[in-house]
């Protein structure tokens, strides 16, 4: 109240005089509560530089954001101090009366977000120590949204593609995998989504120097804590040279094969020799005798 503040002030000049003159003059019980006080009284008269301390870079800004718009803003965000000390982190929208040319009160509402602030912090921890987590993986690893829209790529898997994770998000990542799997890939893909079941699938996927490798895809759900379907996960494997030496084996089964049909009907033709041979010495023996 009676702030005095000239608007037309050098914005560090009227900082330094709303913490040397700004008081709160007035206050409603949430607000009281909201700092660990039994009501208002307990606020009246209590100075600027201990609701919103002035050694804390983001108070010192929201008031230099308060100034620039005229006294009239809208969730502007602040950190205060309760009464034990703590952080409270609050979003305040104000409107000043100025008289004059001048400030001499303003009002503002105050709404507490601590709580959704740690929430959203922690989330975000959450995420780095996954994205850390994920991107140390040697596997190739993707998450995507209920949507079958893809919204992460591990390192491993943008470093195999060559590619950033804003190509290969949403469904970029299908320009990778081979023409002729495309369809059956993008049938298993769309089937396990839509029965929210796991999923395995062989494809195709070019690699950074356009060299088409057979990687193995195991995808399975991801669901909430409350059961809703969140997307799905998935850990992908280079199988190429697994797959070279399965159709080598092939390769070598199908030689031995024929080797064993060739044997069989040498085999078969020795033998059907040897009883036109055993024949013949029998009737020569007869005739002999």
């Amino acid at each position: 109240d009676h702030l005095g503040l000239d608007p037309d002030a050098q914005v560090e000049a009227q900082l330094d005089h709303l913490y040397r003159h700004g008081f709160l003059a007035e206050c409603n019980a949430t607000f009281a509560r909201m700092f660990g006080k039994s009501g208002p009284d307990a606020l009246i008269g209590v100075r600027l530089d201990i609701l919103l301390p002035r050694d804390k870079a983001q108070n010192r800004e929201y008031i230099r954001q308060l100034i620039r718009s005229g006294f009239r803003s809208i969730n502007l965000p602040s950190v205060d101090i309760d009464s034990a000390g703590r952080e409270i982190y609050t979003l305040n929208s104000f409107i000043a009366d100025v008289e004059h040319g001048r400030a001499w009160r303003a009002w503002g509402t105050s709404r507490d977000v601590t709580a959704e602030r740690q929430v959203r912090a922690a989330l975000e921890e959450s995420e780095l120590r996954f994205q850390s987590m994920a991107d140390a993986a040697p596997v190739m690893i993707w998450v995507s949204d209920p949507d079958k829209s893809c919204t992460y790529f591990n390192q491993a898997w943008l470093q195999f593609t060559g590619r950033t994770i804003d190509q290969e998000c949403g469904m970029g990542w299908t320009d990778n995998v081979h023409p002729d799997d495309r369809p059956r890939c993008w049938d298993i893909y769309s089937t396990a989504f839509d029965r929210r079941e796991p999923f395995d699938m062989e494809y195709r996927l070019r690699r950074n120097d356009h060299v088409y490798r057979w990687v193995i895809d195991r995808g399975v759900p991801r669901f909430s804590s409350d059961g809703a379907f969140l997307g799905f996960i998935s850990v992908c494997n280079d199988i190429e040279e697994q797959k070279l030496a399965i159709l080598k084996m092939r390769e070598h089964e199908a030689h031995l094969q024929t080797a064993l049909a060739d044997a069989q009907r040498a085999r078969e033709t020795a033998e059907a020799a040897n009883r036109a041979k055993d024949e013949f010495l029998a009737a020569l023996s007869h005739e002999l005798r």
